[in-house]
């Protein structure tokens, strides 16, 4: 799940309450809306330079804060994911759902569904837009599991399903994982390394 100009869209005022809820106060707080308020920018074109404008959201992007401060700007969503039932792991702006279920489940497209409505909702009030374009739907089924087929629905379109029954099928394809970009060069051997990634970080 990819969120579009996530970096350039977060808005000052949500980020400072949300900085509030999770106990930041005092000359911490102040310090922080300091570092955010009384930006502008410029629009250079052609060698003309355009007026200075206020600039109301975005952080720092390069600084050792704006990773940070964007982690803390998007913490609610993580009670939005868990309320359906889903774990989840996020890489800066990428997030990873996860979601483990019966293939006997017929009602899990409908869960899925539910819970991307959910994330979308949480992402306009808090000004964000998920990119549905670099936004993937992966199935790892179990041994000998039927092959299922989930239409998901995800606003006006249909996310598209890669089935990943086999390090032979991982393979074959490119797909994202939360900051991982996985290539149809890599061969068996690096995917069983890939593995364990999961594990060394547990």
């Amino acid at each position: 799940m990819d969120i579009s100009a996530a970096f350039d869209t977060v808005n000052h005022q949500i980020l400072i309450c949300s900085l509030q809820e999770l106990g930041v106060s005092g000359s911490a707080l102040s310090l922080l809306s300091s570092y955010l308020d009384g930006r502008t920018y410029r629009v250079t074109w052609r060698g003309f330079v355009s007026e200075p404008c206020p600039l109301t959201t975005g952080v720092p992007q390069s600084s050792v804060l704006c990773p940070l401060l964007f982690l803390l700007y998007t913490n609610s969503l993580g009670s939005v994911i868990r309320s359906h039932g889903f774990s989840y792991h996020s890489y800066a702006d990428d997030t990873q759902l996860i979601l483990s279920f019966p293939h006997s489940d017929t009602q899990v497209a409908g869960r899925i569904s539910a819970c991307l409505t959910n994330i979308s909702q949480w992402m306009s009030a808090h000004h964000r837009k998920i990119n549905p374009d670099k936004t993937e739907l992966l199935l790892f089924p179990g041994k000998n599991s039927p092959t299922q087929d989930l239409p998901v629905n995800f606003g006006n379109s249909v996310l598209t399903l890669t089935l990943i029954a086999s390090v032979a099928a991982l393979c074959s394809c490119t797909i994202g994982t939360a900051g991982v970009l996985v290539r149809s060069s890599l061969t068996g051997m690096y995917v069983y390394q890939w593995r364990w990634v999961y594990f060394l970080k547990s």
